[in-house]
């Protein structure tokens, strides 16, 4: 299992928009991470990155969040996905998209929610799938340097007091401005442009980087599906869906910030051929297993 969560994170270390990702990410988590889901109970999940003149989230994160919750949902845990009030339909609408029924938490961006009114008494775990975290002056940034704090709600203080409760925390990211990037502050100053100030501050128990964040939690999916001995990924068609979904309600590509099906400025065929490239070798690794 461990030799196959080596080859899923080399799928999604694949680095087509150029961040450098070999040079500041980190590399290894993905097996503990997943070890550590397949025995959760409830978990927080949070996304939402917003971007400045679009007036509203990138399609980075919520395609991500939404498979990977219903995947937890459909091997019997609880997820609530905490989002920014802007970011609900999005998701509502994302989620219809594979007939799932999410359940969301929604907040006003510039509030500070205390982690009691995020867990409860089961909650294991808490994952942030490409949302921005706090930089060294508390305010959050986009790569270009640019302020987002007002659009969101400030959630790190609770991120950090999860772990300082036993909560597992998991950052996921692709460009070192995210929740829980925060261990690796000092090589994302180095190598990322403006990186001493859009660098993260927040760390997590467990980090998993990849080109694009949405990539890792589909990397997270194909190797649950090995824990559980059954696919939980959705088809290429199904996610062309959800994308579909959520930019007919308003996400934005993040990087030519317009309202289309495509993620960080890549061509489509990224984001499903990577999908596919996880469901093939998931696949091949059961088929292995099963035979033995």
């Amino acid at each position: 299992m461990k030799e196959l969560a080596q080859k899923l994170e080399n799928i999604i270390f694949q680095d087509p928009g150029n961040r450098k990702l070999r040079n500041w990410a980190h590399k290894g988590d993905l097996y503990n991470t997943v070890k550590s889901l397949y025995n959760a109970k409830h978990i927080l999940l949070t996304t939402g990155f917003y971007i400045l003149g679009s007036n509203t989230i990138e399609t980075d994160g919520p395609p991500g969040a939404i498979i990977l919750a219903k995947a937890l949902e459909n091997i019997g845990k609880k997820v609530t996905v905490v989002v920014d009030n802007h970011s609900k339909d999005i998701m509502i609408q994302g989620a219809k998209s594979l007939n799932f029924n999410i359940t969301l938490k929604c907040l006003e961006p510039q509030t500070t929610p205390s982690l009691s009114c995020l867990v409860n008494k089961e909650t294991t775990h808490f994952i942030s799938i490409e949302r921005p975290g706090q930089s060294v002056n508390g305010n959050y940034y986009n790569h270009r340097g640019l302020s987002i704090s007002e659009y969101h709600a400030i959630l790190d203080p609770a991120f950090k007091n999860a772990t300082s409760e036993g909560i597992v925390t998991i950052g996921i990211g692709d460009g070192g401005n995210e929740m829980g990037m925060g261990s690796m502050a000092r090589a994302i100053s180095r190598y990322v442009k403006a990186g001493n100030l859009i660098g993260s501050t927040t760390s997590a128990n467990l980090c998993i980087c990849a080109g694009v964040s949405n990539w890792a939690a589909y990397a997270i999916v194909a190797l649950l599906s090995s824990f559980a001995n059954t696919i939980l990924l959705p088809t290429k068609s199904e996610l062309v869906l959800l994308l579909n979904a959520i930019a007919e309600a308003g996400a934005v590509d993040g990087i030519s910030g317009k309202q289309e099906p495509t993620v960080d400025g890549l061509e489509q065929k990224w984001e499903t051929g990577i999908l596919q490239s996880l469901t093939d070798t998931a696949t091949a690794y059961m088929e292995v297993a099963s035979a033995k």
